[in-house]
């Protein structure tokens, strides 16, 4: 998918978010707008959609891992480890794993990689967690290994993704 397609998909999943009845359903597509607008690189936006998602499901698992996403994106980290305590406990282990990673990047790299792992444990297609052990990778001087994560990337998500991009950047860079 190309950016503009990204976009569009956005505004189709709030458009729809709107439209259900069932507050579960309409969580789960905001939840699904803010991964995406995580994903285009706009931390604020998926802010937003996650608080959506919040107050429409307060009870959704991943509802207080994907808000400290996005407060960590934004640098808010003191935020974002008060918000994935608050919800840690019932969501999936590879997004708290994923949130520590964003909360250990630029301190602790070490540390980040290391949560990357065990998310890409619990699960192995998780590309967030993959995207962010890259960047840790090569803040850790480990080019082979970042190299690995560059290229799955690319095998993985769609042509002018900018994930892929970002990846295929770190790839000329290794050169």
């Amino acid at each position: 998918m190309e950016r503009g397609e990204l976009d569009l998909a956005v505004e189709l999943l709030r458009e729809d978010a709107r439209g259900f009845g069932d507050p579960s359903v309409g969580a789960a597509l905001l939840g699904s707008a803010g991964e995406l607008e995580m994903m285009l690189g706009r931390p604020a936006e998926a802010l937003r959609a996650f608080d959506g998602a919040m107050a429409a499901d307060p009870a959704a698992p991943l509802g207080s891992p994907r808000r400290a996403w996005a407060l960590a994106a934004l640098g808010r980290h003191d935020d974002a480890a008060a918000e994935l305590e608050r919800g840690a406990r019932g969501a999936p282990g590879h997004y708290v794993e994923l949130v520590r990673a964003a909360l250990a990047l630029e301190l602790d790299p070490r540390g980040a990689a290391a949560a990357c792992e065990a998310a890409l444990r619990g699960n192995p297609h998780f590309q967030p967690a993959r995207r962010l052990r890259m960047r840790a990778r090569l803040a850790l001087g480990d080019a082979a290994g970042a190299r690995d994560d560059a290229l799955a990337l690319v095998r993985w998500l769609p042509r002018g993704h900018p994930w892929s991009v970002e990846a295929l950047e770190a790839l000329e860079r290794g050169r």
